[in-house]
């Protein structure tokens, strides 16, 4: 079995700094171009199934790599980014202003810290590593596209790669990119991570608070 891994395109949140989490903005122009390249990058890629974040940001980049190819494809809230509550529409700068105390907890406990009405990040390798599971029983073979947000992606190859929870934050995933997992009898590897070759005029950089 192939997982590819690809972040969704973009969105005015996205550009602006702002944690998105389970808020649900679209993609902007430049996200619709940047999944439009990566689309035509993997035209020539055998893809068996998709599965998308239930957010429109995810699953409407699903819908632009798929919706020329006869491939099923169906969403999956498991593959949501993680909550962050009462932070989401906000940029790091009016956390730190509104919820100071939780945003100075966050930044030392990154791991086990619970934003307000949010969630840990903790809690967001439990479900992602639950989907894993039902992926490595129900797809033991074939290419698998997964399309879902920064943290969720991250979460999948701490998962895939047994690495713990303090590892998330050392990877780095931009809007519009591809990182590629395999599993076999020696379990999962890492073939690729975060690549934005497809993606011209920097169109795959995005900031790390931005999920």
């Amino acid at each position: 079995m192939q997982l590819l891994l690809v972040r969704h395109g973009e969105t005015n949140w996205n550009a602006e700094n702002r944690f998105q989490g389970h808020a649900d903005p679209p993609l902007n122009a430049s996200g619709e171009a940047q999944i439009r390249s990566l689309a035509e990058r993997l035209k020539g890629c055998p893809i068996d199934v998709a599965y998308a974040s239930d957010l429109q940001r995810a699953h409407e980049s699903a819908r632009i790599i798929v919706c020329q190819r006869e491939i099923p494809h169906c969403c999956d809230s498991r593959l949501r980014e993680r909550s962050f509550g009462k932070w989401e529409g906000l940029t790091r700068q009016e956390v730190g202003r509104e919820y100071p105390d939780s945003y100075e907890q966050w930044k030392q406990y990154p791991a086990r810290h619970v934003p307000p009405d949010g969630e840990s990040l903790e809690d967001l390798h439990i479900r992602v590593n639950a989907f894993l599971r039902f992926l490595v029983v129900h797809h033991g073979c074939g290419n698998v596209l997964i399309v879902a947000h920064g943290g969720s992606l991250r979460g999948l190859v701490c998962a895939a790669l047994g690495a713990p929870v303090s590892s998330h934050r050392s990877m780095r995933v931009n809007n519009g990119s591809l990182s590629i997992l395999a599993h076999g009898n020696q379990g999962f590897q890492l073939l690729r991570l975060n690549d934005t070759s497809h993606l011209r005029n920097g169109q795959g950089i995005s900031q790390l608070g931005s999920t």
